[in-house]
């Protein structure tokens, strides 16, 4: 399947990827399946866009007729850190990644100790959050592992660049603050002291009268 998919369907249409899912969703971890078990129709991926069961697509009259199965969701955010602990390495580090998105501190203590993971799983984290800086990391070679401790590092210290950059940019706003406040003390006094030295003329001038 193309990339041009959602993350989640190009990725979890590979079998293995798929059976790691379910060991780690209904099996706790426990490797039940491996990627020969799956087959095409095993598969059922389904997005926001498409929660909605079939009785919402069948006039009123007809829904009697339509089994309203329960569905169960995997809300990955709402997840215990613990019970995703329970996944492999890969989908394990993907869910974390998706989880503490916009929390990258506690991401980096969660995946400090991070396993390697495969390729394309790096591949679907950059599509699913958007880091783009783990491409630094990425092998060419199709299948092959990305260390993710590196990937931390990079992380990180691209994260202490632009916390640089920022107190740079902070510490540069400040002086010029501070220059400009300067600026007015200094006219404030020289217009303070002209007054002064015209009130001093002014008086000189009226005890000569």
């Amino acid at each position: 399947m193309s990339r041009k998919e959602h993350p989640f369907v190009w990725y979890y249409n590979k079998n293995l990827h798929f059976a790691e899912l379910i060991n780690g969703w209904l099996f706790r971890g426990r490797d039940r399946l491996t990627a020969d078990d799956i087959s095409d129709s095993d598969r059922r991926i389904l997005t926001r866009k498409g929660r909605n069961q079939y009785k919402d697509r069948f006039p009123q009259e007809l829904t009697e007729y339509v089994t309203d199965y329960r569905i169960h969701v995997l809300d990955i955010c709402h997840t215990s850190d613990e019970r995703l602990e329970e996944f492999p390495p890969d989908i394990r580090t993907m869910f974390l990644f998706i989880k503490y998105k916009d929390d990258p501190d506690t991401l980096m203590k969660k995946l400090s100790n991070a396993e390697d993971v495969c390729r394309d799983t790096c591949e679907a984290i950059v599509d699913m959050v958007g880091e783009r800086r783990l491409k630094k990391v990425m092998p060419q070679e199709e299948g092959a592992k990305v260390c993710m401790c590196k990937a931390i590092d990079i992380l990180i210290k691209d994260g202490e660049k632009r916390g640089e950059l920022r107190g740079f940019e902070r510490g540069t706003a400040q002086e010029r603050k501070n220059t400009e406040l300067q600026r007015k003390n200094a006219e404030q006094q020289r217009k303070r002291a002209e007054k002064a030295e015209a009130r001093i003329r002014e008086l000189e001038r009226m005890l000569k009268l």
